[in-house]
């Protein structure tokens, strides 16, 4: 991804700065954007302020399926009045087997509730944009072979 000019292409590198902040987390710098400032989790002698490196990765799970789905409810015209995209990541410490001691991301779940206008007919659409963004998805795609990512939605149709 090419982001110096704010304006991410979805063909080719990304490339992001990271740098030490002199106490416990770091700035880490996305093109032309402002900083986003990333801390240890407070267990680790982090201050708490700012997001840890794992609540950024579920943070691109959630916001790389909106925008994953935003793309296909366009092109199926779906009439979108809300979409909300919730993640539940979790992280343990491994006590026992050649992990011992190191943290592992154990599972992610997602959860999708979308509200469109139109009739009940639209539920079936609804439940075919929601399949195509799984199968699309390109953060969630590179991480369901080492993570589990559960996805489960929620439909409401509101009336023309």
């Amino acid at each position: 991804m090419d982001c110096s000019d704010n304006s991410c292409s979805i063909n080719g590198t990304g490339s992001i700065r990271v740098s030490w902040d002199k106490q416990t987390g770091c700035e880490a710098r996305i093109g032309n954007f402002p900083p986003i400032s990333i801390d240890m989790p407070v267990r680790h002698g982090g201050a708490g302020k700012h997001p840890c490196p794992h609540e950024l990765l579920f943070t691109a799970v959630g916001s790389c399926f909106l925008g994953t789905f935003l793309v296909f409810q366009r092109q199926l015209r779906l009439n979108l009045i809300d979409l909300q995209v919730s993640v539940e990541g979790s992280v343990e410490q491994a006590t026992s087997g050649k992990n011992l001691g190191k943290y592992d991301i154990t599972g992610i779940d997602v959860q999708v509730m979308v509200v469109v206008e139109g009739s009940e007919d639209e539920t079936d659409i609804v439940r075919d944009c929601i399949r195509i963004t799984k199968e699309h998805c390109p953060t969630t795609r590179a991480l369901q072979g080492s993570v589990p990512i559960n996805i489960v939605s929620e439909i409401r149709i509101v009336s023309e």
